[in-house]
């Protein structure tokens, strides 16, 4: 086993190699969100388990039930199955109650509890003043398959190791882009020269796979480059990497993000806008100043999530925020996401059926759960669960 603290209450002899059978990894990580009774939307800082990054969301609806909501922060394409529960534990440090233990399957992003507890009885336990979750996740090693028992090892499936491997391997490779050489400027918009382009390979299989507008930009075997110079080069080799099954590092993600956005959703990479766009909720900081332009922003690329942060920000500070800011401008749709906003305040959702008032993340998860596209307006999203909903 892999963890000291995990004790094994045996009854009978068991037999040789018996733990190297169980061949289970587990993890606890205390997550303390301070001073929460001031914030409807509070994100945890990320933490890693069983190599990938993961993150806490806590919501509190306008049901008086307290949301929470578990995800990893990067999109590891290995496969990947962890069971986890998500507890809180009491003002005196002894009790904690476990919702219902749930299962991460695959390259699911995340699981959640929309009725995790009621907000009355969480604030009558907090430990000064935190809500303090108790996550404890459990799955198998990596690298052995499960139907193996006892001594014998068998290495785990190379595919996407291998894939790996070819990522810019021009010898093998079928097309090719030149990317970058001018860039928008900030100042009235004029195009200047920046850099030199830069030429990058990939093969078209991998791209129809995985960045489907992209491949429909390209033929296999073309010996002139695709232009693209309005993309950056780094920005380009992040999302390549990610077409083979790489990891974006978290500084590079930071650092980056909002064109990865722009990138991901121009070529039809929803995983990877996904991520990036998880990293500027992370990340967002709103002011009356900037909240428009953050509105509008995230309405443009369809950035649910980032709308939906935003829209708590108005709502949470509505008086100050209306009257610095004019909303003409805004799109008939998100006056509407707008008015949304403000009546889950104090609407109660009638059933499991009532879309229009749940989460963005909630929204997601029923998508992915039915195999449905989990990019889009919240709108968008709405109508495809009630158009596949029996």
């Amino acid at each position: 086993m892999s963890e000291a603290n995990l004790e094994i209450v045996h009854v009978g002899r068991p037999p040789e190699n018996f733990e190297d059978c169980l061949n289970v990894e587990r993890k606890t990580v205390l997550v303390a969100f301070h001073n929460i009774a001031s914030h409807a939307v509070r994100y945890s800082r990320q933490f890693t388990a069983f190599g990938h990054r993961w993150y806490a969301v806590v919501y509190r609806d306008g049901d008086g039930w307290t949301q929470v909501h578990f995800w990893r922060a990067n999109s590891n394409t290995n496969s990947l199955e962890v069971s986890v529960q998500v507890g809180h534990r009491s003002s005196n440090g002894n009790g904690i109650s476990f919702p219902t233990m749930t299962t991460i399957a695959g390259q699911a992003p995340g699981c959640g509890w929309p009725e995790f507890a009621k907000w009355d009885n969480l604030n009558d336990n907090l430990v000064n003043g935190a809500l303090v979750l108790e996550v404890s996740m459990w799955t198998r090693r990596q690298g052995m398959d499960r139907g193996i028992t006892g001594s014998e090892f068998v290495p785990s499936n190379q595919f996407l190791t291998n894939m790996q491997k070819e990522y810019a391997n021009e010898e093998t490779s079928d097309v090719s882009f030149e990317v970058g050489g001018v860039r928008e400027c900030d100042d009235e918009r004029r195009k200047q020269a920046r850099t030199v382009p830069t030429t990058l390979h990939a093969h078209h299989l991998v791209l129809k796979c995985n960045a489907p507008a992209l491949a429909e930009m390209c033929k296999p075997g073309t010996p002139s480059p695709v232009r693209l110079p309005n993309v950056s080069p780094e920005v380009f080799k992040h999302m390549l990497y990610y077409c083979y099954g790489g990891e974006i590092s978290q500084e590079d993600l930071e650092e980056n993000s909002k064109e990865l956005v722009e990138a991901a959703d121009r070529f039809g990479m929803t995983n990877l806008k996904l991520k990036a766009e998880a990293c500027l909720v992370r990340n967002a900081t709103f002011t009356p100043d900037n909240i428009l332009d953050s509105l509008l922003y995230a309405d443009s690329k369809n950035c649910a999530l980032l709308l939906e942060k935003a829209m708590d920000y108005v709502v949470e500070n509505r008086n100050e925020v209306i009257k610095k800011v004019s909303f003409e401008d805004l799109p008939g749709s998100m006056l509407r996401d707008f008015l949304a906003a403000l009546g889950s305040k104090g609407h109660s959702r009638k059933g499991e059926s009532d879309f229009e008032y749940m989460r963005v993340c909630e929204l997601r998860q029923r998508l992915h759960a039915k195999g449905l596209c989990v990019d889009g307006s919240k709108k968008a999203m709405v109508a495809l669960l009630k158009e596949n909903s029996a």
